[in-house]
């Protein structure tokens, strides 16, 4: 009977400390380490649909997103909409990633900020002759992103190609999961691979 259950509670100690070892081993996402953070569409060709949300220690979505706003090319100030669930999928895409039709020649880097020591995130756009800071930013007037633990630029190709979001991502840390939320976003057309 004693070694039944000294068995049992050695067998419940151990499936406990593997449990405990695989969450001790996830892979966290880092900013900046080409995962896509930010919950962004394109439910047109020239509009953009920005949402805040939850992901796990692997990238994986948790509930359901939102609050989530629209942007249209051409304006500046994102509209809060109530629902995204008919509008398609969420762009899954390296955050740098640019279209195949480049053939390669050009690319992004991004550089994520940092708090100590202090340093704005940015977006470079890399062509064969020539570096073009495309944005940067501080989350200093920012309200939902000036107590992020993390921030930093992502971008976001329209699939017809003529348009770039540039997203402003700010990134809350919590126990096995950080909230993402976009609180700035423009669109502007795609700049020439020259």
């Amino acid at each position: 009977m004693r070694r039944t259950v000294l068995l049992s509670l050695l067998l419940a100690g151990c499936r406990h400390a593997t449990h405990a070892n695989v969450v001790k081993t996830a892979v966290a996402p880092a900013v900046g380490e080409h995962v896509r953070l930010a919950a962004v569409m394109w439910p047109t060709k020239k509009a953009v649909i920005t949402c805040t949300r939850r992901i796990d220690d692997a990238a994986q979505p948790i509930g359901v997103p939102g609050p989530c706003k629209r942007l249209e090319a051409g304006e500046t100030d994102p509209v809060k909409i109530l629902s995204w669930a008919t509008l398609g999928r969420f762009d899954d895409d390296a955050p740098d990633s640019v279209p195949k039709s480049f053939g390669g020649r050009c690319k992004l880097e991004i550089e994520p900020g940092q708090r100590q020591p202090l340093r704005e995130a940015t977006l470079t756009w890399v062509t064969p002759t020539k570096r073009v800071k495309l944005d940067d930013w501080m989350p200093t007037d920012d309200a939902e992103a000036v107590e992020a633990d993390q921030f930093t630029i992502e971008s976001s190709f329209a699939p017809e190609g003529e348009w770039l979001a540039i997203l402003h991502v700010a990134v809350g840390l919590g126990e096995g999961d950080r909230i993402i939320q976009v609180p700035g976003v423009k669109i502007v057309a795609v700049p020439a691979c020259e």
